[in-house]
């Protein structure tokens, strides 16, 4: 079980809490540095990802890893990966603070 803050510069963007074997990362991965960089080391790598985002308002214990006040409207993300042969490799889920963080898609069809 991962527990990260994620960053940018010295901004906090999100929280997060990922579950992933430990096959996937090593026993020494510590949370430390890119996640799926580790796995690809690993051969760990999701292959493909179902996820799902929708606003939600933060309750204390994400406002306060956030710093922002509870019941601010939160992006939240739930992430599962699976691994080349169909076997779940992450699942996570991650409070984005709506302030600080812009969901852009390209859609080709």
């Amino acid at each position: 079980v991962l527990v990260r803050l994620r960053l940018a510069g010295d901004e906090i963007l999100a929280y997060e809490r990922s579950i992933v074997p430990v096959t996937s990362v090593g026993e020494d991965y510590d949370g430390s540095g890119s996640l799926y960089g580790r796995m690809d080391r690993h051969g760990g790598r999701p292959k493909r990802i179902l996820q799902s985002m929708r606003a939600v308002e933060a309750g204390p214990e994400i406002a306060d890893h956030l710093k922002v006040k509870p019941s601010t409207a939160v992006l939240m993300i739930r992430r599962i990966g699976y691994g080349p042969h169909g076997v779940a490799v992450e699942d996570a889920i991650s409070w984005y603070r709506g302030d600080r963080y812009d969901y852009v898609a390209e859609i080709n069809g």
